[in-house]
């Protein structure tokens, strides 16, 4: 075990006296363009991860975004990064929302306990797909994350041609316990509900898939959020809300679409680069 890293570390013991506060949540400015349904709206969340900004920000600038809106969501607690962000986006969307946060910001990237930021994470998405402009599908790239050419239109061709599937994920893989490689897996799940003969109760059961493929597309049960399109119909029908059986975001996600009758899917062509800062060093897998 290496100090500062997978122990608690300090800011992550004053993380759990933080609070989700709504009225520190609001509209910065934005920039619209009369439109009635966009293709896509981008949503983004950042916490000032000023290291790979320009990553992002590379994977971004190779998507047709002519017939995209976006939502900034900035937790960044920057001003400096309030105004690069606003310019860089701005630039590229003919309409965007640009959303301030000023609850204090936290990251897992000096912590392997995701327990910390789950219910930030609830709160971070409930608040920014309540301000999406109107779009077909909703398109996660979190700030950490660097996407390639070709990834927007593969996940919207995936929506396209299968009506049953309602969330296309790309391959990004964990990158938490980074010195380790055998935890550098597609960050998915396989899923299964199991229910008791005896009592009826029933138990969900992840296992995380350890084996990334080269290419295709396969059915899987839940997935993370880095690269992460969704129909927003479906948002709009199941929420954001945690659940009992299965509490973390990424993975309840996956089980509210099982339970409603929608599939996921990963397109493993699509391969993100996940980017961490760890010991004042930046790298990724």
């Amino acid at each position: 075990m290496i100090d500062g890293i997978y122990c608690m570390t300090q800011q992550a013991q004053k993380y759990q006296r933080l609070v989700n506060d709504v009225r520190k949540v609001y509209r910065l400015n934005s920039k619209k363009q009369p439109k009635k349904v966009y293709d896509t709206c981008l949503v983004s969340p950042f916490a000032n991860k000023r290291y790979c900004l320009k990553k992002y920000l590379s994977g971004i600038r190779l998507m047709p975004t002519d017939n995209m809106c976006a939502v900034v969501y900035d937790n960044s607690n920057s001003e400096k990064f309030h105004k690069e962000i606003s310019k860089a986006f701005g630039d590229m969307f003919p309409h965007f929302l640009h959303i301030i946060d000023e609850n204090q910001h936290f990251t897992i990237d000096t912590s392997n306990d995701y327990n910390l930021i789950d219910d930030r994470l609830h709160f971070i998405y409930r608040n920014a797909f309540k301000w999406m402009p109107m779009s077909k599908n909703v398109f996660v790239v979190e700030d950490d994350v660097q996407v390639p050419s070709g990834s927007y239109e593969k996940l919207s061709a995936i929506l396209s041609t299968y009506p049953e599937v309602a969330t296309a994920v790309a391959c990004v893989r964990e990158r938490r316990k980074i010195f380790e490689d055998a935890y550098r897996y597609p960050n998915m799940w396989y899923m299964r509900e199991i229910v008791s003969c005896e009592t009826g109760e029933k138990r969900v059961e992840l296992e995380l898939i350890k084996k990334e493929k080269p290419f295709g597309i396969e059915l899987i049960g839940s997935s993370h959020t880095g690269c992460w399109m969704t129909r927003r119909s479906v948002i709009k029908e199941i929420g954001v809300e945690p659940i009992k059986d299965v509490r973390y975001f990424d993975q309840a996600w996956g089980y509210h679409l099982y339970k409603r009758g929608y599939k996921i899917v990963v397109d493993w062509s699509i391969k993100c680069k996940h980017y961490h800062k760890i010991l004042d060093k930046v790298g990724y897998v």
